[in-house]
């Protein structure tokens, strides 16, 4: 915490860079032998909140991008192989409370770029490894826990699709900068919509749909 306080005060991504990645280390040097997942996914979802202030003040992409992949790296191996099945509705909230605040960074990575982008032509406006690989890897996990069930993934897609078409026609509508940044939560919103159908029904109405 205090070095990312330095890092913002001094505006040095190295320092934050630091700071994220050792505490990402942590759960290793510390590691007891037992397999306490809920805590383990609590404990990164208190990183990327960090990640989150960060995002709020700054827009550094390559440490959005970094922690994003430890964190479902990490994060991912112990679901998939350590969690056991009392602790699935705890270790599933905690994936979908990182994945609303990767969707929050995401944006604010946009809302900080798009005013300056013509001036800065070689800066992306879109943090497009936060967009797009954010809800497939929390959707990978989620569907671990409940053991890749139709219906459950069927009703995880519509929620999905909800929040991106939701969220992308608030941006639309309030914030004209953000135009691209709408689009593709627009496409996400389809793309998850088009899921919901060969999750729910058999082949048949699948190829209908």
């Amino acid at each position: 915490a205090l070095t990312l306080w330095l890092a913002l005060k001094q505006n040095a991504l190295v320092l934050a860079f630091i700071a994220l990645v050792s505490g990402f280390i942590a759960p290793f040097l510390l590691h007891t032998g037992d397999q306490n997942i809920p805590s383990l996914m609590a404990y990164l979802f208190v990183l990327n909140a960090a990640l989150a202030v960060i995002a709020i003040f700054k827009p550094w992409r390559v440490l959005n991008a970094t922690a994003l992949l430890l964190t479902f790296g990490i994060g991912g191996f112990a679901v998939w192989k350590y969690t056991a099945p009392e602790q699935y509705f705890v270790v599933a909230c905690a994936v979908w409370a990182i994945f609303a605040l990767y969707l929050f960074i995401s944006i604010r990575y946009t809302q900080h770029i798009a005013p300056v982008h013509q001036h800065f032509k070689n800066i992306p406006v879109l943090d497009s490894t936060l967009i797009f690989a954010t809800p497939f890897m929390a959707f990978s996990l989620y569907a671990g826990l409940v053991d890749s069930e139709g219906y459950q993934l069927s009703i995880a897609s519509a929620v999905l699709a909800a929040v991106y078409l939701i969220v992308g026609y608030i941006t639309h509508k309030k914030f004209n900068v953000l135009s691209v940044l709408s689009q593709c939560f627009y496409g996400l919103g389809l793309v998850f919509l088009a899921l919901i159908i060969p999750f729910a029904l058999d082949a048949y109405w699948t190829s209908v749909g």
